[in-house]
């Protein structure tokens, strides 16, 4: 069984917008529906669909008005991605199989480098898996950390990495599957002892190695698919690409 939580609730405070982050267009649509289109494409498809809301949640509802079987948790209060995931919990509880984490502004990422993450996953039996890639400029990005086998050993928020830790290139995108039972699990435990004082996913990471448990990372070799829009540029540069891989298929 397959499902997935989409983190949209940010506000999107840089975007310089009264309109919720998520519901920004590219290619005339709001951002976050390529992301569920995406994730639809799926194979297996996914059998539960999980949208955590906050800023303007009615008129994300609405926006999503189209999509059947769409069930929505509220973040009421904006505490980090393990926060947000956590509000999705007590449906998770309920469920095996696998779970989709991914942020709901990142519309350029592609099915092909999401099935090749969750097929990666099934084939190595990891309990986490991530997709990463790589930037020569990583600032503000959280630093994946390997261990000598190539697994991943933890994420590092750009905040409170070593200086050794901030010359890492691999970094995290934001895009993770997850065994279910084992992502409740680990989400009981995590705790906002950083310098943001926020729940981090990828803090997950981290108990599952302790325990003795796998994660595994895929790295993308397209940088633009982990691009997550957060202002006004971003959103002008996501459409330029978003224009250009349609002039391309179009050939």
């Amino acid at each position: 069984m397959l499902s997935v939580v989409v983190l949209a609730a940010g506000k999107g405070t840089r975007m310089k917008s009264d309109l919720l982050k998520v519901a920004h267009p590219i290619g005339g649509r709001p951002m976050i529906c390529h992301v569920l289109d995406t994730l639809r494409g799926l194979s297996p498809a996914p059998d539960h669909f999980y949208v955590i809301y906050g800023y303007q949640g009615e008129h994300l509802k609405m926006l999503l008005s189209g999509y059947q079987g769409l069930t929505f948790a509220e973040q009421a209060e904006q505490r980090g991605t393990g926060h947000a995931v956590m509000q999705a919990a007590p449906y998770l509880q309920k469920l095996q199989g696998e779970t989709f984490v991914i942020c709901g502004d990142t519309p350029l990422m592609t099915g092909a480098s999401l099935q090749k993450l969750l097929t990666h996953h099934k084939a190595t039996g990891a309990v986490a898996s991530m997709l990463t890639t790589m930037f020569d400029d990583a600032t503000g990005y959280g630093r994946v950390v390997r261990q000598v086998d190539g697994s991943v050993q933890a994420v590092v928020e750009h905040r409170d990495a070593t200086p050794e830790q901030l010359q890492i290139k691999e970094i995290n995108t934001g895009f993770f599957v997850f065994d279910t039972q084992q992502l409740c699990q680990a989400l009981a435990v995590i705790t906002p002892h950083n310098a943001q004082q926020e729940y981090y996913l990828p803090d997950v990471l981290a108990v599952f190695t302790k325990r003795g448990l796998r994660v595994e990372a895929v790295i993308t070799p397209d940088p633009a698919e982990a691009m997550g829009i957060n202002t006004p540029e971003q959103l002008a540069e996501a459409e330029r690409i978003f224009t250009l891989r349609v002039k391309k298929l179009s050939r």
